[in-house]
Order: C-alpha cells, then sequence, then structure tokens
C-alpha cells in the first residue's frame, strides 16, 4: 500500500510539473507491461483518479505489449525472444543486404527488462499513429470551424491562440496523491542533467571554485582544478560485426560530473526554492547514495 502511494504521488507530481512548463507539454506515460486496455490504465492509477483529472490536459499512455497481446497473440515478455506476433524484424532488419545476426538482434522484443529494437518499434510506431490521429483530428475540426464561419481565416487565431500556453497552479485541479505543500507551488522543480544528449538548458548550475558567485570561493586552493564532464564508453549491445557501422551508433551516453581529491568543492547554484527537497544521483552501483553520505561526512 505504502508504495503504490508513493508511486501515485510522483505520477502526479510529474503530470502537474510537465504541464506547469513552458508550452504545457503533454504528459506522455510509457510502461512495458499493460497487457489489455484495465492493467495499461492501472500502470499510471489504478484508482483511475489520474487519468480522469489530467485526461483533459493530454495525458495518456502506452503499453508496449497492449496491443500485440490483444491483436497479434504476443505471448508475453521473455527475455531475448524474436517478434512480438506480428514481426521478426524491425524496418531497419528487412533489407536484403542486412546481415542475417542483425535481423535477428533487431527482432528481440525485450533484451531484459528493456525493450529491445523491435519492442522500441512497437512504442515508436504506437506514437506514430496516436499523433497522426491527433492531426486528423485537428484538421476535422479546422475543417468544421471554417464551414462554420464561411471560410474566414483570420477567426482562427482567436479559436486557436498561437501562443504559447502556460498553464497556472489554479488551473490545475486539486492534488490527490501529492503531497500538496510541494505540489502547489507556482513553479515546477529545477534540474540538471549532464547525459548524452541533453536537451534544454538546465536550472542548476555549477560555480567554478572561485566563481565570484560561490560562496566559498575564500576556501579554494590555488590547485583546485574543479570536477570534470565523464562520460562513459559506448554500449555494447549490438552485434560485434556491426558496432563500427555509424547507423548502429547508440546515441545514448551515460555522463556526469566526476572530481577527485585535486578537484576542490562541487558547488551548484539553486534556482529559488521555498520548499522542497535537494537531491543528487551517483551512478555508482546500487548502494552509491549511502557511500556518497558516507564519503561526505
Amino acid at each position: 500500500e505504502g508504495d503504490r502511494d508513493v508511486v501515485h504521488a510522483a505520477h502526479e507530481s510529474w503530470i502537474r510539473w510537465v504541464l506547469m512548463m513552458q508550452g504545457a507539454p503533454v504528459p506522455q506515460f510509457f510502461n512495458t507491461g499493460g497487457r489489455n486496455d484495465d492493467e495499461c490504465a492501472a500502470a499510471i492509477d489504478e484508482n483511475g483518479f489520474l487519468l480522469n483529472a489530467y485526461g483533459q490536459y493530454g495525458v495518456n499512455i502506452v503499453c508496449l505489449q497492449n496491443g500485440i497481446s490483444q491483436v497479434a497473440g504476443y505471448p508475453g515478455k521473455k527475455w531475448g525472444a524474436i517478434g512480438d506476433g506480428f514481426h521478426t524484424t524491425t524496418r531497419y532488419g528487412a533489407p536484403s543486404n542486412v546481415t542475417d545476426v542483425r535481423r535477428r538482434s533487431l527482432g528481440v522484443v525485450f533484451r531484459n527488462w528493456h525493450p529491445g529494437p523491435l519492442g522500441f518499434q512497437v512504442v515508436s510506431d504506437a506514437f506514430s499513429y496516436h499523433y497522426t490521429y491527433a492531426l486528423l483530428r485537428a484538421v476535422e475540426k479546422i475543417t468544421q470551424f471554417l464551414n462554420e464561419n464561411a471560410g474566414d481565416k483570420s477567426k482562427l487565431s482567436g479559436r486557436w491562440p498561437r501562443g504559447k500556453r502556460v498553464l497556472t497552479i489554479e488551473e490545475l485541479p486539486k492534488p490527490r496523491y501529492c503531497p500538496e505543500e510541494l505540489c502547489s507551488q507556482e513553479e515546477p522543480p529545477g534540474c540538471s542533467n549532464w547525459e548524452v544528449p541533453t536537451y534544454g538548458r538546465g536550472q542548476i548550475r555549477v560555480l567554478e571554485p572561485r566563481d565570484s558567485m560561490n560562496p566559498f570561493k575564500d576556501e579554494a586552493l590555488p590547485t583546485d582544478r574543479g570536477w570534470q564532464h565523464w562520460e562513459a564508453g559506448k554500449r555494447q549491445l549490438i552485434p560485434k560485426e556491426e558496432r563500427n557501422r555509424e547507423g548502429c551508433e547508440h546515441l545514448d551516453v551515460c555522463a556526469g560530473l566526476q572530481g577527485d581529491v585535486e578537484s576542490g568543492l562541487l558547488t551548484f547554484r539553486l534556482p529559488r526554492m521555498t520548499v522542497g527537497r535537494v537531491m543528487v544521483c551517483s551512478p555508482d552501483g546500487k548502494q552509491a547514495g549511502e557511500k556518497l553520505i558516507q564519503d561526505v561526512e
């Protein structure tokens, strides 16, 4: 019961904070399970409140196994198994010049608990069909509006303003799962992320040891070099003979900040905060957080 409450609160806080971002982007969930519609919806909230309350803003969920289980008879998750019931490889694996090793590799639905290439194609196609349907509905609504207004296009901007909309906290439903003191703030939380690729600009930045804005600049030593950006090596979950091909490179790379005894203090400049928590992510194993605290102490 307690774990479900935490999950519900996390889902609701994420929905609210995404909707309060500039342009109010549509929060979309992706779940690797959900073999039918009820299981899929329950992955967000088995009580149905979140979809009912926030569905008007476009909140939705795509479940990898939902469609292929009901329509194609997909038997369920099995690590390394090839085929989703409809296909045995992705579109990239279809050409005749693709090696058998790569074709089979591209046909894996689940590598492990993570989807394989064919699994991700299922999901990307689902999103493509979903947004294509939304575009068609938009064209239908625009056409209907013009027919009702003698084809006067100047009235379109009055019906659908072009300016980016910013939702305020007053426009959102009262939070049900997320603590009200956290989810009734006027601004979403800030963050910084150093993984590659990262898009946009973080609200938290790192201050150099002797930066004029660094409150600890007087403690900096002449030998302090600052913390460096670190990137992990390339992923190896690709057939050996295919790894050097440009089209097979994995774009997503784990990364972060790395320091040593000569790096000096790591100082973050945080945005304005009135309530909340400060969280730091360490990538060094499941017990990394505890070790990080012990090292600091």
